[in-house]
């Protein structure tokens, strides 16, 4: 499965990227938007206690997080999944 990064909060964090550029201290996360970097997180990584609603257009509402496929989980209910990789 891929990384996919989504900001925690799409209100007021995101900004348009220049030619698939952004500016320092923010990461690429689609084809022409930028988050600042420390609000980036990999959606995959992420599960929820509960049953997530669906996602309508990978964006959740206010005080949800985007959670493994396409589902919105309330932020008290989100967690890291633990890798299953090894670490080399």
């Amino acid at each position: 499965m891929s990384d996919v990064w989504e900001c925690r909060n799409l209100i007021g964090e995101t900004s348009n990227a220049v030619a698939g550029v952004c500016p320092e201290g923010s990461k690429l996360i689609d084809e022409d938007s930028c988050c600042l970097a420390d609000s980036v997180f990999d959606v995959n990584s992420h599960a929820c206690k509960s049953e997530p609603m669906p996602a309508i257009g990978k964006e959740c509402p206010y005080g949800f997080i985007l959670v493994a496929n396409e589902g919105c989980c309330p932020n008290s209910d989100a967690y890291a999944k633990e890798s299953t990789e090894e670490k080399k």
